[in-house]
C-alpha cells in the first residue's frame, strides 16, 4: 500500500502492479492488434489481508485476449523470474530470492505453445503497467508501491539472425496519472543498455 500521494493509506483498497515483457505489445501498430506478452502481476488488498500471491501469465492476442494464468507456477517478492517470449512459445523460470542467477538451476519452469502468426516484430518491451479495472479502461487500479524492480539480461532476437542484448537507446516512458499524484514511476536504462530499473514514486 502506497503511504505518500492521493491513493495512500486505504487500508481496505486494491492496489496493483504489472511487470511484463512483449513483442508488439505497446504499440498496437500489427493488423488486428496482434501481440504476445507475458509477466507478473501482484496484488495489495486491504480487504483481504494485505499482500497477495502474485499471478504469473502469459498473454497472446487475439488467442488469449484476457490473459492466461501458468497453472500452478508460483512467485513471491524477491523472486528472480526469467521469461522468454517468441512467436510459437512463452517459458517462464523461477530462480527463487537469489542474487545472481549464473550458474543456478530454475525451481519452477512453466512453458505455453502460442499462436504467433501474424506478428510485425517491430518492438520490444519491457513495461511497468498500471492497469485498469475489467471492462472499465478509463479508471485504472491504484498502482501498489513495489519499491523498485530490475529487468535485467535482456536480449532481443530478429528473423535475421541479429541478436541484440541490451536496452541500449530504448525509449522510456514512465506511468503518469495526475489522479494518482503525477509522474507513478522512475525508469531509466543502465549504463551500456544492461538493464531497465523501474522505481515507485509519486509526482516529479
Amino acid at each position: 500500500m502506497p503511504v505518500t500521494g492521493p491513493t495512500a493509506n486505504n487500508t481496505v483498497g486494491l492496489y496493483a502492479a504489472s511487470f511484463h515483457i512483449g513483442i508488439d505489445s505497446f504499440s498496437g501498430l500489427c493488423p488486428n492488434n496482434r501481440f504476445i506478452r507475458a509477466g507478473v502481476d501482484i496484488f495489495w488488498d486491504g480487504t483481504i489481508g494485505g499482500e497477495q500471491t502474485p499471478w504469473v501469465w502469459y498473454q497472446s492476442s487475439p488467442a488469449d485476449e484476457d490473459g492466461m494464468g501458468f497453472g500452478n507456477f508460483s512467485a513471491k517478492a524477491g523472486d528472480v523470474v526469467r521469461f522468454v517470449v517468441t512467436g510459437s512459445e512463452v517459458k517462464v523460470e523461477n530462480y527463487g530470492n537469489v542474487t545472481c542467477t549464473k550458474g543456478l538451476k530454475a525451481r519452477q519452469v512453466g512453458v505455453q505453445r502460442v499462436d504467433g502468426g501474424g506478428l510485425c516484430g517491430g518492438e520490444a518491451a519491457w513495461a511497468v503497467e498500471d492497469f485498469p479495472l475489467a471492462g472499465m479502461p478509463d479508471f485504472p487500479v491504484a498502482l501498489a508501491d513495489f519499491g523498485g524492480v530490475v529487468f535485467k539480461n535482456l536480449e532481443v532476437g530478429f528473423g535475421n539472425g541479429t541478436v541484440v542484448r541490451n536496452a541500449e537507446g530504448a525509449g522510456v516512458r514512465d506511468v503518469r496519472l495526475a489522479a494518482q499524484g503525477g509522474r507513478l514511476t522512475d525508469c531509466v536504462v543502465g549504463e551500456g543498455g544492461g538493464s531497465v530499473r523501474c522505481d515507485r514514486v509519486v509526482g516529479e
